[in-house]
C-alpha cells in the first residue's frame, strides 16, 4: 500500500489541510514539538480504520472528515471516514467498520480484527 495524499476537513470550524506524499520513503520532520507530526500520523492511522484513544487537544473528530488517496497493486483508491463511517470509492453506500474491514482484507491491503 502506497499513500499518496491525505486531506483532514473540520466542518465547525472551516479549516482543511491536504498533505501530499512523494513516492518513496517520506519523513515527517520539523523544529518544534507542537508542529502536528503526531496530529498527521494519527489521522493517516484513523483514516485507514484504526481507533485513536487520544486526539490533539482541541480535535473534535465528529465534526471531521478525513480523506486518504492509496495506492494497492496499482490500483488507486479514495477512502473518506466520517466518524464510524467509511466511503471507498470502488464500493457504492457507506460502509460499517466491519464492512470496511472485510473491504480491507479483499483489496490485500492489511487485515483488522475487532474485539467485543
Amino acid at each position: 500500500m502506497i499513500i499518496e495524499k491525505i486531506i483532514i476537513l473540520d466542518y465547525e470550524n472551516r479549516v482543511a489541510n491536504e498533505f501530499e506524499f512523494s513516492k518513496g520513503p517520506n519523513i515527517i520532520t520539523s523544529d518544534g514539538t507542537t508542529v502536528g507530526k503526531s496530529s498527521l500520523t494519527k489521522s493517516l492511522y484513523y483514516a485507514l480504520g484504526f481507533e485513536i484513544k487520544q486526539f490533539p487537544h482541541g480535535w473534535d473528530v465528529k465534526t471531521m472528515r478525513f480523506r486518504i488517496d492509496i495506492l494497492i497493486n496499482g490500483l488507486s483508491y479514495s477512502i473518506i471516514r466520517n466518524n464510524a463511517l467509511f466511503y471507498v470509492s470502488d464500493k457504492e453506500g457507506v460502509l460499517n467498520l466491519k464492512e470496511f474491514s472485510e473491504w480491507c482484507k479483499r483489496a490485500h491491503y492489511f487485515s483488522l480484527s475487532f474485539s467485543n
